[in-house]
């Protein structure tokens, strides 16, 4: 090691390497590294060696056990930072409590100017470069870090994911991740409300396309496939019907290197109407099904919003079931069923249905729209979701859900849609991702 020191607010602790001063003379990390426990936390043991007044030496252990003071009732947070040859920054671990113990007579042999501490550290079973941010790629550009373009949707020409390029991620572990959403849509009269937010996370499979269009799916209904300018492709699909009781509107066939990519993950569909739901008695369900039988899953019913144009189905897993995956698994239809109490003539104009990927996911629930050039940051390392603006920080959105954790060496995609209602398919968010890489061994 270069050096080593114990940081708690805008103070340092060096004891070990340049920065040191007296009493320190020296300090050495004992080998073999200790075992993590179960809670995650290993025991770091440091011995300090110091030579100085009887003064010094005092005035050093007490500082010492000041700052494990500080660690162990969180008054400040305190972290043990380690400098290794060759690296730009120290890498730091925070410290959760300790104790200092003397390995020779203590304050007795105080006098002879001389006195060795040991240091057994409680910390977390990591440590944590500089903050540095992700590499992102979409069909807007490659391996960006000042903030990527996002589409409200998702065809040929659009996109509303980024991928965090397989390479750019370091460290070994994986680490808690600061997500920033910047409303980059110009027109200043179009805000955005709530968000959503699912990341695909695989070693194997790249991430799979997990957009079924409306125009795709099949119905017995009276249908048509309409073009607009405003919908996703540029077609979304009309089913009319007029008697109460349960009708199914749509289906489509999930392909097997789509359900192979999902491998039994839970996805949440998201359900983007062309117009703004017209009724407020129209109950909707997913089922799922092999070509023929019984359906293998059934979601719970839930009641449409109306004036809602995105609105959230049940969660399911995707097969829903758990297979070797020696091979693909066999095809699957999904189909989306409705019923309602009374009759009469209704219609639904469909755009497309997200399987939005669970693997870490949030939603965030406006209380003030986000305007222009505002920034929506999901910080989970420090357990904060808020805003910033010109005028300064701010909470604006309540965001529930697991927060975003980027790992080292696997493809990870992050899918993004928004609101307002009724919701444009054009507005645009800029994301950028910051995280702080981790390793077990230095």
């Amino acid at each position: 090691m270069d050096s080593l020191a114990l940081l708690y607010g805008s103070r340092s602790l060096v004891l070990h390497g340049s920065g040191a001063t007296p009493p320190v003379r020296g300090a050495r990390r004992l080998p073999p590294a200790p075992l993590p426990g179960r809670d995650g936390t290993c025991t770091e043991t440091i011995d300090v060696l110091l030579e100085g007044s009887p003064a010094a030496l005092a005035g050093f252990v007490a500082a010492v056990e000041s700052c494990l003071a500080r660690a162990e009732y969180r008054t400040d947070p305190v972290r043990l930072a380690l400098g290794v040859d060759g690296e730009p920054a120290p890498w730091q671990s925070p410290v959760l409590g300790g104790r200092a113990a003397y390995l020779d007579s203590g304050s007795s042999d105080r006098t002879r100017g001389m006195q060795t501490l040991r240091l057994a550290l409680v910390r977390p079973d990591y440590w944590e470069g500089a903050e540095q941010w992700a590499p992102l790629s979409n069909h807007n550009g490659s391996s960006v870090t000042t903030g990527l373009q996002v589409e409200n949707h998702q065809d040929d020409a659009h996109q509303n994911h980024v991928d965090v390029e397989l390479g750019g991620v370091g460290g070994d572990l994986p680490a808690p991740a600061r997500l920033e959403l910047v409303h980059a849509e110009t027109a200043p009269s179009r805000t955005i409300t709530d968000l959503w937010m699912g990341a695909y996370l695989d070693s194997v499979h790249a991430p799979p396309g997990v957009i079924l269009e409306g125009e795709s799916a099949t119905t017995e209904l009276a249908t048509s496939v309409v073009a607009a300018s405003t919908a996703s492709a540029g077609f979304y699909r009309r089913v009319s019907w007029l008697a109460a009781g349960e009708v199914e509107l749509m289906a489509w066939t999930l392909s097997a290197s789509l359900l192979g990519a999902l491998a039994g993950r839970t996805v949440l569909p998201l359900v983007r109407f062309a117009a703004p739901f017209p009724a407020g008695d129209v109950w909707v369900q997913l089922r799922v099904q092999a070509a023929a039988g019984a359906p293998a899953h059934t979601s719970e019913w839930v009641l449409l919003k109306p004036g809602l144009g995105l609105q959230e189905l049940p969660a399911m897993a995707l097969p829903p079931w758990q297979l070797p995956g020696d091979t693909l698994p066999a095809l699957l239809n999904l189909s989306l069923h409705a019923t309602r109490g009374t009759s009469g003539s209704i219609s639904v104009d469909l755009d497309f249905i997200q399987l939005t990927p669970m693997d870490c996911w949030r939603k965030f629930t406006s209380t003030v729209p986000l305007t222009y050039g505002t920034l929506l940051a999901d910080d989970l390392p420090r357990r904060l979701c808020y805003t910033v603006t010109a005028a300064g920080e701010t909470v604006t959105h309540a965001a529930v859900g697991e927060p975003l954790i980027v790992w080292p060496g696997r493809n990870q995609r992050i899918h993004i849609l928004h609101t307002p209602d009724p919701m444009a398919i054009d507005t645009r968010m800029l994301v950028r991702l910051a995280y702080r890489p981790r390793r077990r061994v230095l």
